[in-house]
């Protein structure tokens, strides 16, 4: 994943590098399905 990232045009203006490693739920709590994930630092 690392040397695909490297091979970004954009690779050098790069401030950090983030890997989510975890189990999501597929449903909120509505019920509904879930869309996207979105982490904050």
């Amino acid at each position: 994943m690392i040397n695909n990232a490297k091979k970004s045009s954009n690779c050098e203006k790069t401030g950090a590098m983030a890997l989510f490693i975890g189990v999501t739920r597929g449903e909120t709590l509505e019920g509904e399905k879930v869309q996207k994930l979105k982490l904050e630092a």
